[in-house]
C-alpha cells in the first residue's frame, strides 16, 4: 500500500472514540512528551529525568506550555524560544551544567546554538503530541500530516 493509501486508512480509523475534555488530553499529551523526552535522555546516558508522577510542578505546568504551544502550530524552534523565554522570565540564567537550585541551564541559548542531540529532543516533543494528539482525534489530521510525519523523518536522518 502507498504512503497515501495508508494515511486515508489511518484517518478514517483517527476517529474519536470517547469525547475528552481538553484538560485531560492535555495532561496525556504532557506525559507523553515528558516520558518520551525521559527516554530518550536516557537513551543518551542522562538519568536525571524524573517520571512525570514525581515531576516537580513548575516542570509539569511548564511541559503543559509546551503542549498548549504545539498544538497552536509551534515548531520545534519555535517551542525552544517559548521554554527560554519562560525560563528567562522565571529566574533562570544559562549555565554549563543543569542546576535547578541555582536555576542554571545549558539550552538557555538560541536554537540555532543547540547540539543536534537537543534540537532532537524539541523535535521529539512535537512529533509526540501531534501523533498522541492525532490517535486521540484531538489534532486535525492536516496538521498531523504537515508537521509530525516530516519530524519524525527528520528524526531519521
Amino acid at each position: 500500500m502507498s504512503l497515501m493509501g495508508m494515511m486515508r486508512t489511518t484517518r478514517k480509523t483517527m476517529a474519536k472514540v470517547v469525547e475528552l475534555p481538553p484538560e485531560v488530553v492535555q495532561q496525556a499529551l504532557g506525559r507523553a512528551a515528558h516520558e518520551v523526552n525521559r527516554a530518550y535522555c536516557a537513551a543518551q546516558g542522562d538519568d536525571s529525568q524524573m517520571p512525570w508522577e514525581v515531576a516537580p510542578e513548575w516542570l509539569r505546568v511548564s511541559v503543559l506550555k509546551g503542549v498548549r504551544g504545539v498544538l497552536c502550530g509551534n515548531t520545534p524552534e519555535q517551542g525552544h524560544e517559548s521554554w527560554l523565554r519562560e525560563k528567562y522570565e522565571t529566574g533562570w540564567k544559562h549555565g554549563l551544567v543543569k542546576d535547578v537550585e541555582k536555576k542554571e541551564h545549558p539550552n538557555m541559548v538560541h536554537y540555532s546554538l543547540l547540539p543536534p542531540i537537543e534540537r532532537k529532543k524539541d523535535a521529539l516533543f512535537v512529533a509526540t503530541v501531534l501523533t498522541l494528539g492525532a490517535a486521540l482525534g484531538y489534532v486535525k489530521q492536516a496538521q498531523f500530516v504537515e508537521s509530525a510525519m516530516p519530524l519524525a523523518v527528520g528524526l531519521l536522518g
